[in-house]
């Protein structure tokens, strides 16, 4: 059984082992939702590290960016 199919069982299951599929949808949809907005996170770094590379500049310290819509910081 691979890493990632027992996560999914342990998920699927509620803190006294018993099944609980609203609370597993719940938590997938906003896993999902996550990975998106990480992944457009991603690509404004890219695309601002590219901008940079264009006009020979590089970033000197890690970028931070804040999510406007969650308040989350991204580092």
């Amino acid at each position: 059984m691979s890493t990632s199919s027992i996560e999914d069982k342990k998920l699927k299951q509620n803190g006294s082992g018993c099944a609980d599929p609203t609370a597993y949808e719940a938590i997938k949809s906003v896993t999902k939702h996550a990975k998106g907005r990480n992944d457009e996170v991603h690509q404004a770094i890219t695309l601002v590290k590219n901008l940079l590379k264009k006009f020979d500049l590089v970033v000197i310290t890690r970028i931070e960016i804040k999510d406007k819509r969650t308040g989350k910081i991204y580092r």
